[in-house]
């Protein structure tokens, strides 16, 4: 997965030479990063990894990282990366750190050229992921988001968005975070 996203980032990097990039329009290539805070409600189906099945509710991290380009001052189509982070959940006897993601295909449509409110849609690949292990494994499912946004300064923009992931790997996992996003986009 890492050498897809390389890969992309290297592709896109080199489209840039001949784009017109961080012109301050929201038409062009554009980037963002952010990261604030996310309340995430997992079921576990079946037992995972030694410890018990159930629901848990924990508060943790959330970051977003967008690449892509605006088509229109309206418009955007981006590839993305949206995780929430959990630090230990209560049925682990070991504390470790989950993290939830979608990787897949996201937009942003503002609701006039002129506006500073947006709402946001992805659709790709979810995965469940221990992080505090070097050798750690990944299951993998699919994920939605669905979200709204508000520029609140010029490229600052404040974020809430729902992250549904569903894992049907070898953990049996649904996952529904709620998160609050502060995104810095380039354009």
């Amino acid at each position: 997965m890492k050498v897809h996203i390389g890969t992309v980032l290297f592709l896109t990097t080199l489209a840039v030479t001949s784009l017109s990039a961080f012109d301050s329009k929201r038409e062009g290539f554009m980037i963002s990063v952010g990261a604030g805070v996310a309340g995430t409600h997992s079921n576990f189906k079946k037992a995972y990894d030694g410890w018990d099945t159930g629901k848990e509710f924990e508060i943790g991290l959330a970051t977003s990282f967008k690449i892509g380009y605006g088509f229109t001052e309206q418009l955007s189509l981006y590839v993305m990366r949206n995780s929430s982070f959990v630090f230990g959940y209560d049925n682990d006897p070991k504390e470790d750190t989950y993290g939830n993601c979608l990787t897949g295909i996201g937009m942003n449509y503002y609701l006039t050229p002129q506006s500073t409110t947006y709402l946001i849609a992805a659709a790709g690949m979810g995965q469940f992921s221990k992080l505090s292990e070097s050798d750690s494994k990944s299951d993998k499912g699919k994920a939605l988001l669905l979200g709204m946004g508000y520029e609140i300064y010029p490229h600052v923009n404040l974020e809430g968005t729902y992250l549904a992931t569903r894992i049907d790997d070898d953990a049996k996992i649904n996952s529904d975070s709620f998160q609050i996003t502060v995104n810095y986009y380039w354009y």
